[in-house]
C-alpha cells in the first residue's frame, strides 16, 4: 500500500480515495456509492474473509438490509471489474460465510492496461497501417517525435485501429499513455477538451505521479485545472489567473518535453474534425518545437466533416505535411476478401452463402462499420439463416438485394423501427443529449423517472443495439445512474436528424432545465453544454446566463476566441 491516506494500490487495481476513482490498470472503472464503498472496505482488509453481517454494517450502517442488497452490489462491483463468480480473480465467494477480496499475491497478474486476457475480435485488413504506427512508435522512441493523422469517412475503423494498437503495447510499462476525445454536442467544442481528458489520463496511468510532479513544476497554469490535483489547503496563485494564451502554449510543451525525457509518450486525440482552434494551436506549436522529443501523437479525423465545418486540423495537416512535420494515414474500404473474413468470424464460421459476401462488399463499398450492420440487420430480418451446421439465405439473393438498405442511415433507420415505441422513444431523447449522456439528463427529456429509463437503456446496450455502456454519471445533486454513449456517431445523428423541430425544441429545454437543477452547485462546470441546450429549447434568458459563464470558463483556459463566440451568441440571444 503507497500512501495510505491517498492510494490503495492492489495490482492492477489501485484506489485512488482523493478522486474517489477506482483505476484497473490504466482503465478507469466507475462504480455506484455502495459499490465503491463495498470496494474500498474489502481493499482496506485484502485476504481477509468478511462476514456478510459485516459488510452490511459497514456499507449501510444504521439502516436495515437483507441479503439481496449486499449480494446486488458484489454483483455490480463484479461486473465492473470484468469478474466472474465460477472463476474470480477479484471477489471470491465464501460459501455461507462471506465474501474475500484476492490479494494480489494471490492471483494471476492481469496485462498492463487492466484487460482481462481474453480473445479480441480480429482486425481484418489494416496490416500496413498497423506496421506505419508500429514504426512511427519506434522512431519516437528513438526521440524523433512523430506526428501521424489518420483520416477516414466515418465507420471507416480509425478508432478501431488505434486501439487494436494500443492493446498491443499492453506490456510496454515504460510508455505514458494518454487519450482525449472531441464531441460534438450540436455546438463549438470546449477549448483543450482533448487534450484536457489526455492529460487527466496521462496523470491517472502508470506515471502518475511524475506526471502530476511536472504539471506543478512546467505547466501551473494547465495543473490549476485539475482540482483533485490540488491541495485544498493552498489557493491558486494569482498569476495563474491572469495567464496568457501563449504561456499556455508555452507551458504545455516545456510539459510534455520533460514527460518526454522520463518516458516515452503516446497521445491520442480522437475526431479532431470538432476540435476547437485552441486545440490545433498546441498541436501545431508543438510540431514547430525544435527539440528531439520521444513522442507519438496521433490524431484521427474525418475529412469531408472538416471540410464542411472548415475545421482547422485540415490546414493544420496540410501545412505540416509540406514542412516534412507529419504524415497522413488515410483509411481506404475494405476488398472483398477481407470482408469475407469479417463474415466468417462473424458467423463463426466458413460455411457461409459465397453470394453474400459479395454482395455486403457491393453494398456497402467495404465500409466496416456498414458491413457488420448491414449483416446484423440480415440477421435480425431471418434473411440470413443456419441450418444444419450452415448459414444460408432464406430468400433468393435479388429480393435480398432489393430489401438491403441502400445506405448506413437507411440501416439504422430500420433498426430504429425494429425496437419498442417505449425504446424509440427512449433513443429519440438520448440522440439530443449527445453522443455520450447520462441516464438523468435523458430521463429530463422524457419527464420520466431516471430508473425506468436507465432499464430501457440497459436493454438496448445488452443487446449491443444503438449503445454501449460508458461508466456512471455521478450528478452533483447525489444522483447517481449509468452513463452510455452510441456505438456510433452516425447512429446518433441518423437517430437526431428524423426528429421533428418541434420534439427536438422540447427535449432541449427539458434537458436545460434538469441539467440547470442537478447541477445547482456546479453549475460552471456544465455550462457550454447547458448553454447549448437552452439554446436549442428556445429558453433565451437561461441560454444567456450560462454562454455568459460559459464565456468566463473559457477565459480562464486562455482561450479568447472561444470566449468571444460565447459572448457573441449572448448578444445574439439578447437581440
Amino acid at each position: 500500500m503507497d500512501d495510505p491516506n491517498q492510494l490503495i494500490e492492489l495490482l492492477p487495481l489501485r484506489l485512488d480515495l482523493r478522486a474517489g476513482q477506482l483505476w484497473k490498470g490504466e482503465q478507469a472503472i466507475e462504480l455506484r456509492p455502495k459499490p465503491w464503498n463495498l470496494m474500498l472496505y474489502m481493499a482496506q482488509r485484502p485476504g481477509e474473509l468478511l462476514s456478510k453481517q459485516e459488510l452490511m454494517d459497514a456499507i449501510w450502517p444504521d439502516t436495515y438490509v437483507s441479503e439481496s442488497s449486499l449480494n446486488q452490489a458484489v454483483k455490480e462491483l463484479r461486473k465492473a471489474l470484468g469478474d466472474d463468480a465460477r472463476s474470480p480473480r477479484f471477489i471470491e465467494t465464501v460459501h455461507r460465510r462471506g465474501f474475500r477480496l484476492i490479494a494480489p499475491n494471490d492471483r494471476t497478474a492481469l496485462t498492463a492496461t487492466g484487460e482481462d486476457a481474453k480473445p479480441e475480435a480480429p482486425l481484418f485488413g489494416r496490416k500496413m497501417e498497423f506496421e506505419v504506427l508500429t514504426k512511427a512508435l519506434e522512431a519516437a522512441r528513438r526521440g524523433n517525435a512523430q506526428i501521424v493523422f489518420i483520416t477516414g469517412e466515418a465507420g471507416i475503423g480509425k478508432t478501431s485501429l488505434v486501439r487494436r494498437f494500443l492493446v498491443n503495447l499492453e506490456q510496454a510499462n515504460d510508455l505514458a499513455l494518454g487519450w482525449g476525445q472531441c464531441y460534438d454536442l450540436h455546438g463549438e467544442s470546449e477549448p483543450y477538451l482533448p487534450v484536457l481528458e489526455g492529460i487527466n489520463r496521462l496523470a491517472r496511468g502508470s506515471h502518475g505521479k511524475q506526471v502530476q510532479w511536472l504539471l506543478r513544476q512546467y505547466a501551473p497554469s494547465w495543473h490549476a485545472q485539475f482540482p483533485w490535483m490540488l491541495n485544498p489547503e493552498h489557493e491558486i496563485e494569482p498569476q495563474l489567473l491572469v495567464s496568457t494564451p501563449a504561456r499556455m502554449l508555452r507551458e504545455f510543451c516545456d510539459f510534455i518535453g520533460m514527460l518526454a525525457e522520463q518516458a516515452p509518450v503516446l497521445l491520442w486525440l480522437e475526431d479532431m474534425h470538432w476540435s476547437d482552434a485552441g486545440t490545433v494551436d498546441l498541436l501545431e506549436a508543438i510540431s514547430r518545437r525544435e527539440m528531439g522529443l520521444r513522442l507519438l501523437l496521433i490524431t484521427s479525423y474525418r475529412p469531408v466533416d472538416a471540410a464542411v465545418k472548415d475545421a482547422p486540423v485540415a490546414r493544420l495537416k496540410r501545412s505540416l505535411e509540406i514542412g516534412g512535420l507529419a504524415q497522413e494515414l488515410p483509411l481506404e474500404f475494405l476488398q472483398l476478401q477481407t470482408v469475407q473474413q469479417i463474415v466468417a468470424h462473424r458467423l463463426d464460421s466458413r460455411m457461409s452463402p459465397p453470394a453474400l459476401s459479395e454482395l455486403l462488399h457491393e453494398q456497402t463499398s467495404g465500409n466496416p462499420l456498414y458491413v457488420s450492420t448491414a449483416l446484423n440487420h440480415l440477421l435480425s430480418e431471418n434473411l440470413l439463416v443456419r441450418e444444419d451446421r450452415q448459414w444460408v439465405l432464406s430468400a433468393p439473393i435479388e429480393e435480398i438485394q432489393r430489401r438491403c438498405p441502400e445506405s448506413l442511415k437507411h440501416i439504422v433507420e430500420l433498426l430504429r423501427s425494429s425496437a419498442s415505441e417505449e425504446e424509440a422513444k427512449t433513443l429519440d431523447a438520448a440522440s439530443t443529449v449527445g453522443a455520450v449522456f447520462d441516464t438523468q439528463a435523458v430521463a429530463g427529456a422524457l419527464n420520466a423517472d431516471p430508473l425506468l429509463v436507465e432499464t430501457v437503456l440497459d436493454g438496448l446496450a445488452d443487446r449491443e443495439q444503438f449503445l454501449r455502456r460508458a461508466g456512471t454519471a455521478n450528478w452533483p445533486d447525489g444522483s447517481a445512474f449509468r452513463r452510455f454513449k452510441f456505438i456510433h456517431d452516425v447512429f446518433r445523428e441518423s437517430t437526431y436528424q428524423s426528429l421533428a423541430p418541434g420534439q427536438r425544441q422540447n427535449f432541449h429545454r427539458r434537458i436545460a432545465e434538469c441539467m440547470d437543477t442537478g447541477f445547482e452547485d456546479a453549475v460552471e462546470s456544465v455550462a457550454a453544454e447547458l448553454a447549448l441546450h437552452a439554446e436549442l429549447g428556445g429558453d433565451r434568458q437561461r441560454a444567456i446566463r450560462f454562454l455568459v459563464l460559459a464565456a468566463q470558463k473559457t477565459q480562464s483556459l486562455k482561450a479568447p476566441r472561444e470566449a468571444l463566440a460565447y459572448l457573441e451568441r449572448a448578444l445574439n440571444q439578447l437581440a
